[in-house]
């Protein structure tokens, strides 16, 4: 299609990113997603978070937490699936205190979270038997 003159759409591009991602291929997702901005196609929350999800299954936590950053740098909003499997990955990963940055930037955004982010939370919480009130005080949330 490139070839021949066109430019995809997003709804392709947002294809594409996300079967790039979920075969493993993060950093071919990644370039088209620059691609995508390039060619005045901005990408929707489904294609960062297809990369995210990406960089996730790959344990890149990093990069998927910088992508966090580059979204928020472009005048996006992530919303709860973009937070969703990094609180999760981090609570799986043992790092408690950066999922409970992470959990409070999103609050702080004004994004609630949602089941699966408070089943993360919780679980990891009570698993590392951090379970105050001090720790996760539900109602300055709320």
């Amino acid at each position: 299609m490139i070839d021949e003159g066109g430019i995809p759409s997003i709804l392709v591009y947002n294809c594409l990113v996300h079967g790039f991602s979920q075969q493993g291929s993060v950093r071919e997702a990644v370039e088209l997603m620059n691609e995508m901005i390039a060619n005045n196609r901005f990408p929707i929350p489904s294609t960062f978070n297809g990369v995210i999800s990406g960089f996730y299954r790959q344990g890149k936590v990093e990069s998927a937490l910088k992508l966090v950053g580059d979204i928020t740098a472009r005048g996006r909003v992530p919303n709860t699936e973009t937070y969703s499997p990094l609180i999760d990955v981090l609570c799986r990963n043992g790092d408690l205190q950066k999922a409970m940055q992470v959990f409070m930037e999103m609050v702080d955004k004004g994004i609630l979270p949602d089941q699966f982010i408070w089943n993360s939370m919780l679980l990891s919480l009570s698993q590392e038997r951090h379970c105050s009130k001090n720790m996760l005080n539900i109602d300055d949330i709320l």
